[in-house]
């Protein structure tokens, strides 16, 4: 799901420029710099995505913790227990690699569609 909504959003960023990208084009720029300029969107849309949801994380647990929820019992139990959420930094670094990994990787297939943009008809319409 991570990966065809951020290609969707790479996608329509380009549809949006695609005069943009054709003057680029017209004026001389590589598609190899394109490309890297696309990518590095890419990256910083995960990057992003990713302080964004520790930060919402952080709040979240910080305000479940603090709410005193209590659990019902276990089976074979007849005491509850304190809901607590812990908060493990390996985890955010896991998750965060493997998100910006996914953004990037959405990247590719968008990369492509510079290639195609006719520079003299969008330059025209």
């Amino acid at each position: 799901i991570v990966w065809f909504s951020c290609m969707n959003t790479i996608l329509m960023s380009i549809m949006e420029r695609q005069a943009e990208i054709a003057t680029l084009r017209a004026i001389g720029t590589r598609r190899c710099s394109l490309v890297k300029l696309l990518y590095l969107e890419g990256f910083w849309l995960g990057l992003l995505g990713v302080v964004a949801g520790i930060l919402f994380e952080l709040l979240l647990s910080w305000i479940i913790n603090n709410a005193n929820i209590m659990m019902p019992p276990p089976p074979d139990e007849s005491v509850g227990y304190q809901l607590n959420v812990r908060n493990v930094p390996y985890n955010y670094l896991m998750i965060s690699t493997i998100t910006i990994i996914v953004v990037l990787f959405s990247s590719i297939i968008p990369s492509f569609r510079i290639f195609k943009i006719n520079i003299a008809k969008t330059l025209r319409g």
